[in-house]
């Protein structure tokens, strides 16, 4: 178990080996993370489950495993268990695996050389877990009801360990995790003190607060679950306003969609111009408030959302490999890469940046050193959104990496 990050991994290396690290989605062009936030889409493929379980669940993904439970479901247990296996006897959970650095020339994902390290365990990561494993074992009760309440468990577990720690040191995005991890405890055990925990703690108990107030807290995930539980369930002031808080959200991001030529969604006028802002349709808040309203004009806003990525846009290709009539050919993808192999279909990569915003080294040195020579008129001059290089060592723009995905997932 370690601390720091790449590059420093290898001074914290304790000597002891962990057996369980194996497994979890990583990353397309160093394939070295496997960071709890990659559970992300996870969250968004059992959110989905929750809310379509007979249309989502019915979908057949062709996984080898033959027990009775949705196909999407098994997929999102099979990436949990990377940390149920790192979960120490304690409840304990740490971020994830890393290497010390990238990839050694010419190898790849499945027999590479590099040492790899657990990172440390600590609350935030512990509360993120405990949210996983209590919405698995939610959905996989009816299923496997055995496995249902091992996920449950292994959730309190996880929930009693951070608690324990020092609440003083938790940062303000851990404070979300907690708060979250509360609510679905309560969906999973119908224990009502985990209830009375999410209220005390929701940014919502403040009849001015927002939902999303960055640097303070991003609580939508805790605000759509909450105005979604049954009826007659939890403070009807506090369900009230969530569902406006969710509402509110949606009515942003058809503000913004409106103020641009390409149907460009996002309910946050602030968000930075990179890492799939293009590719990705940023429309979970339009498909929860037509779940919560019924009001069309919220499925309508989602649809256009979904279509730059889907090729509606000045280059008329989608930004998922395989998809359409035109797609990336050259996604950063070291194994296809090293291997000679076809790229997989469904890899959904980064997209466009504003480089006249991120114009730094690390965001613009193919430009700089390579494509500036060859464009008419100079690449600087380009319009963003016909600015796409499929340029496959172009990290920001041609890598694809799980955290982006739960939007294309969800949408």
């Amino acid at each position: 178990y370690v601390t720091g990050g790449p590059g420093t991994l290898a001074k914290g290396d304790t000597g002891k080996s962990v057996p369980g690290a194996w497994g979890g989605y990583h990353d397309a062009g160093d394939w070295n993370p496997r960071r709890i936030t990659h559970m992300r889409v996870s969250m968004a493929q059992m959110e989905i489950l929750e809310l379509f379980p007979k249309k989502i669940g019915g979908l057949g993904w062709n996984l080898p495993d033959p027990g009775p439970a949705p196909d999407i479901l098994k997929e999102a247990v099979w990436e949990l268990g990377l940390w149920r296996r790192l979960q120490r006897a304690d409840g304990a959970v740490s971020e994830g695996v890393e290497t010390d650095g990238d990839p050694r020339p010419g190898e790849v994902s499945w027999h590479q050389s590099m040492p790899a390290y657990v990172y440390a365990p600590d609350a935030k990561s512990s509360y993120v877990f405990a949210q996983m494993a209590a919405r698995a074992g939610l959905l996989m009760t009816p299923f496997d009801a055995k496995e249902g309440k091992s996920l449950v468990a292994a959730a309190l577990r996880a929930t009693a360990w951070a608690d324990a720690q020092d609440a003083t040191k938790l940062d303000w995005t851990a404070t979300d995790d907690r708060n979250f991890a509360y609510l679905l405890l309560y969906k999973a055990t119908k224990d009502r003190r985990w209830l009375r925990r999410f209220e005390e703690t929701f940014a919502l108990r403040d009849p001015k607060a927002k939902v999303f107030e960055w640097s303070k807290w991003v609580q939508r995930d805790a605000a759509f679950n909450y105005a979604g539980l049954p009826a007659g369930v939890g403070d009807p002031e506090l369900r009230r306003r969530a569902v406006a808080a969710v509402v509110e959200e949606a009515e942003k991001a058809l503000a913004y969609q409106a103020g641009n030529a390409f149907g460009i969604t996002t309910p946050d006028k602030g968000k930075p111009m990179f890492l799939g802002f293009y590719s990705t349709p940023d429309a979970i808040a339009l498909c929860r408030a037509h779940r919560l309203t019924g009001d069309d004009k919220y499925l309508r806003g989602a649809l256009v959302a979904a279509g730059f990525g889907a090729g509606a846009n000045p280059v008329n290709m989608t930004y998922t490999t395989g998809l359409g009539a035109e797609s990336p050919r050259h996604p950063l993808f070291l194994d296809t890469r090293h291997t000679g192999q076809p790229t997989p279909k469904g890899l959904t990569v980064y997209g466009n940046i504003d480089f006249h915003r991120w114009n730094e080294n690390w965001s613009s040195w193919p430009l700089i050193y390579h494509v500036q020579h060859h464009t008419v008129p100079k690449v600087w001059e380009w319009p963003i959104p016909e600015a796409y290089f499929d340029i496959s060592l172009y990290p920001v723009t041609n890598e694809w990496t799980v955290d982006i995905w739960d939007k294309t997932t969800y949408v």
